[in-house]
C-alpha cells in the first residue's frame, strides 16, 4: 500500500462537510468515465459510481484533467498526482429505452433529501452527459425529498420525453438540456458535467452544469495513458442555479 493509498483509505469513513464545491472550483477538466479512470488508477475497475459512496476527484500526473472515482484501493504501481475527498455522493446511472408506463424503472433516478443531516451527501453525480438531460422532480406535498433524472437523450426519444413532462407537470424545479451545454459540435463542444450541490450556508441544492470539449485522441501513446476520448475545457459558459423547492419551474 502506497503512502497516497494509507491516507485516502484512513480518510474513508470520515465525515466530510465541504463548505465550498469542490468539483466547481476545481480547476482543470473533469472526466466521468468511470471505466477508463477506474482502469488506469484503481485495484478493482468499476463501470459507474454506487450511490452513498465516498468519492474523489483524482488528480493523475501524466493526464492534463482529472477525474472522479470512489475511494478505493488504487492498482499496483499507480500513485496519484493528488486526491480532493468530496465525502459520500448520491449517484443515479444513465439508462436507455425510457418506458413511459415505468419511468422509474427505466430512466436512472435517485431520491434525495431537500434538508440533509450533516451525515448526509452535499452531492448527486450522474455520469457525463452528451445529449441527455437532467431533470429535478418533486411530488406536490412532499417537503422531504426530491427526485433527479438522467433522462436520455430527449432528441431520441422524444415522445417519452413529452410523456415524462405531462407525468410530472407541476412537479418539475429544474432542468439542465442539450442546449444549455452543447456548442460548436466541430470543436466537440458536446459533454457536460451536470450535477447538485448541498450549499450549506444558503442551505440551498445547487443545480450546477460544467461544459467540456471532447477531443478524440488517435495518438497510439497517448490513448496508452487514458484509452478514451480525451477531454477539454469548452467555450460554452458554464452555470449554476439555486433549487427553489416553493415554485417549480413547469
Amino acid at each position: 500500500m502506497n503512502r497516497f493509498e494509507d491516507a485516502y483509505l484512513m480518510d474513508k469513513n470520515k465525515n466530510v462537510k465541504n463548505d465550498q464545491d469542490l468539483i466547481w472550483d476545481n480547476p482543470n477538466p473533469i472526466s466521468l468515465n468511470f471505466k477508463v479512470a477506474s482502469e488506469k488508477a484503481l485495484a478493482t475497475p468499476i463501470m459507474s459510481l454506487t450511490s452513498l459512496e465516498e468519492v474523489q476527484i483524482l488528480y493523475f500526473r501524466d493526464l492534463p484533467f482529472n477525474a472522479i472515482l470512489p475511494v478505493a484501493k488504487f492498482k499496483r504501481g499507480f500513485t496519484p498526482a493528488k486526491g480532493i475527498h468530496l465525502g459520500k455522493a448520491y449517484y443515479f446511472p444513465y439508462l436507455t429505452n425510457p418506458d413511459p408506463s415505468n419511468f422509474w424503472g427505466t430512466v436512472g433516478n435517485v431520491e434525495v433529501k431537500i434538508s440533509p443531516s450533516s451525515n448526509d451527501p452535499q452531492y448527486v453525480l450522474t455520469g457525463e452527459m452528451n445529449g441527455c438531460a437532467l431533470i429535478v422532480t418533486k411530488p406536490e406535498g412532499d417537503d422531504a425529498t426530491f427526485r433527479v433524472w438522467h433522462f436520455p437523450s430527449p432528441g431520441s426519444y422524444r415522445i417519452a420525453y413529452e410523456e415524462f413532462k405531462k407525468k410530472f407537470k407541476g412537479q418539475i424545479y429544474g432542468e439542465i438540456k442539450y442546449s444549455d451545454y452543447g456548442g460548436d459540435e466541430l470543436k466537440g463542444e458536446i459533454d457536460a458535467v451536470n450535477y447538485l450541490y448541498y450549499n450549506p450556508h444558503t442551505g440551498l441544492w445547487e443545480l450546477s452544469c460544467i461544459p467540456i470539449r471532447r477531443i478524440i485522441e488517435r495518438d497510439p501513446a497517448k490513448l496508452a495513458l487514458w484509452n478514451g476520448n480525451w477531454i477539454g475545457t469548452s467555450e460554452v459558459p458554464r452555470f449554476k442555479k439555486d433549487l427553489n423547492f416553493f415554485h417549480p419551474i413547469e
